[in-house]
């Protein structure tokens, strides 16, 4: 009995060691905590953390409680029973008001039991000062990115609205207007001004979504319409390309949804499979009712979507290096477009291909009205 009572006594010495070693090491904060609000035993970072002296701390005077903001208690005290049922509690984040000079001090925290001493915890601090720093960088730079794309779409559409009303006179006008080589220009310049005017229209719509000042227009309507008018505001572009459009509406779908947008978001889909399709392509369009949704999908023949770019293809502005010698001078928000209006909507966009050059399914999907709504 001496003998094991003497090993016992020894793994203790070596755990209390190893302890006294890790607080040392002032990697992270870490202390020892009652769950009443007092800090017992701390190392040096999370005592700077709090704002405390190891004087204060031997003093009995450091409470992580009172150095809370009201507003992260209740986080705290779930945290604490969750670490009280299951032996430790998920990381999470709060703010300590530092005692020395009241400074809120971003950190991350978690906290493991004692089992021999009840509502005693080791707590793990994690200081995120320097990381909130560039994420308010990034959320600064990403503003000032907006408000210039806001501003440059406005200052560009200024412009777009005279020169396709002097497009249209000159056609009207123009005294060699049998001259191919005079029709042939004014066709060049007729569809780079329209090009340059969905772009802007992106971009104008990609600042509002981001600024939260685009609000659909909701109207219960019929889906067929809506896609006959996708399809042909993207016929231009599939006759120049020699593709084949198979179309398949299935039966009537009805829907509560803003017909523009809607219209939008199959264009853009239209538009994407055209652009990134070689010419002489196949385009196919599926229309159908899944439950209480309505499926729309838009497949193509074409270049194909590379593995690493699929996560990435509804984010503004991405597109993969393989495809922009087919972009035709777009700027990578239609997709993004297309996410942003069908989660509006309570729907969503998916996105399937096989690698380069298999082709790409896109699948749009919808909230439908009920079959016998009127």
């Amino acid at each position: 009995m001496h003998n094991e009572a003497g090993t016992d006594d020894l793994r203790w010495l070596a755990s209390e060691a190893r302890f006294q070693r890790l607080l040392d090491s002032n990697i992270i904060g870490i202390g020892l905590t009652h769950a009443g609000g007092q800090v017992l035993q701390a190392n040096d970072e999370y005592l700077r953390l709090l704002g405390h002296t190891h004087g204060e701390l031997e003093a009995g005077q450091v409470w992580w409680s009172r150095l809370t903001p009201p507003e992260y208690l209740p986080l705290d005290r779930d945290a604490i029973a969750q670490a009280d049922r299951r032996g430790a509690c998920a990381p999470y984040e709060k703010e300590y008001r530092r005692h020395i000079d009241a400074v809120r001090v971003p950190v991350q925290i978690a906290f493991t039991t004692l089992l021999d001493q009840p509502e005693h915890y080791i707590a793990y601090v994690i200081d995120l000062t320097a990381r909130k720093r560039v994420e308010e960088a990034l959320r600064q730079s990403n503003q000032r990115k907006d408000e210039f794309l806001a501003t440059l779409s406005h200052e560009l559409r200024n412009p777009l609205a005279p020169m396709a009303n002097a497009l249209h006179i000159l056609r009207k006008t123009c005294p060699a207007g049998d001259d191919p080589v005079v029709q042939g220009a004014l066709q060049i310049m007729d569809r780079q001004v329209r090009h340059m005017s969905r772009l802007v229209d992106d971009l104008l719509d990609m600042a509002r979504i981001t600024s939260g000042k685009v609000e659909l227009r909701l109207e219960a309507l019929e889906l067929g319409p809506i896609v006959l008018g996708a399809l042909q505001a993207t016929r231009p572009l599939m006759d120049r390309r020699a593709h084949r459009v198979d179309v398949d509406l299935g039966a009537p779908i009805r829907l509560k949804a803003d017909g523009v947008r809607v219209e939008q978001m199959l264009t853009n889909l239209l538009s994407n499979a055209g652009k990134y399709t070689q010419e002489g392509g196949l385009i196919t369009v599926r229309v159908h009712r899944a439950g209480g949704q309505a499926v729309i999908r838009v497949a193509d023949n074409g270049i194909g979507i590379a593995p690493e770019m699929l996560p990435l293809i509804f984010e503004p502005f991405a597109q993969a290096d393989s495809a922009r010698g087919y972009a035709e001078g777009g700027l990578g928000i239609g997709l993004a477009l297309v996410r942003r209006f069908a989660q509006m909507h309570g729907g969503s966009i998916a996105v399937h291909s096989a690698g380069r050059g298999a082709g790409s399914q896109f699948t749009l999907t919808l909230p439908a009205l009920p079959e016998d709504a009127g």
